[in-house]
């Protein structure tokens, strides 16, 4: 994970081609842009930002160079998030190309949550590319991604607490669907129901991961 301070370098390049008057202040992980502070990479969930910013700007992985754009997790009121719609649509591959998440901190949960999914598939990726020849060791490839599925569940619950709410029931799972199906700039609160929709698959994955524990008994007995 890049540290904050190159991400913020990464976006004052991005924006040095456009008529857009961006300041960054020294000892510090924002960008000032029209009165607004922005906070630039993942905000730590323990330790808030001493002075609370009005949006934070986050991405999955380190942005490419060049025009190919960011990938952009946004958080922040609505308010900010509406002045700061030149600057975001600067950023992003083409205008309104973000991912609008909810209130501050919902941009750093969502960019931990898809790196903790990138670490997932990243073995079963690297297989496929051109010129791998390599084995997979499935029985520690199992246990690592059950123990990432497990690190993921702890993720979204802790989420759910620090907004004071629960998960849900099965009961209301076809509500939670419906409302993810929405386009995220509708949804009251993306990375809420990003945590609830994660957890509701875990606590129905159950039987799968007892079958889970099983295959990886029979592999070590095998080996």
């Amino acid at each position: 994970m890049a540290s904050d301070s190159n991400y913020r370098h990464a976006l004052l390049q991005r924006l040095s081609g456009t008529a857009l008057t961006v300041r960054a202040p020294a000892r510090s992980h924002c960008l000032l842009w029209q009165q607004l502070r922005i906070h630039c990479g993942t905000m730590p969930l323990a330790k808030p930002p001493r002075l609370r910013p009005d949006l934070e700007i986050n991405s999955p992985w380190q942005p490419p160079a060049g025009n190919g754009g960011f990938a952009l997790l946004v958080a922040g009121s609505r308010p900010a998030l509406e002045q700061a719609q030149p600057l975001l649509d600067a950023l992003a591959v083409q205008p309104g190309a973000w991912l609008y998440c909810g209130p501050l901190g919902a941009a750093s949960f969502c960019r931990r949550v898809f790196d903790v999914l990138f670490y997932l598939t990243g073995p079963l990726l690297l297989q496929q590319a051109p010129g791998s020849s390599q084995p997979l060791d499935w029985p520690a490839l199992l246990q690592q991604q059950q123990q990432l599925l497990t690190q993921l569940a702890a993720l979204c619950r802790d989420y759910l607490q620090q907004q004071g709410a629960v998960a849900i029931g099965e009961a209301e799972q076809w509500q939670l669907l419906a409302e993810f199906q929405q386009p995220p700039a509708q949804q009251q609160h993306f990375a809420l129901n990003l945590a609830q929709l994660l957890l509701l698959a875990n606590n129905l994955g159950e039987n799968a991961r007892q079958l889970l524990e099983t295959a990886l008994a029979s592999m070590r007995a095998q080996a």
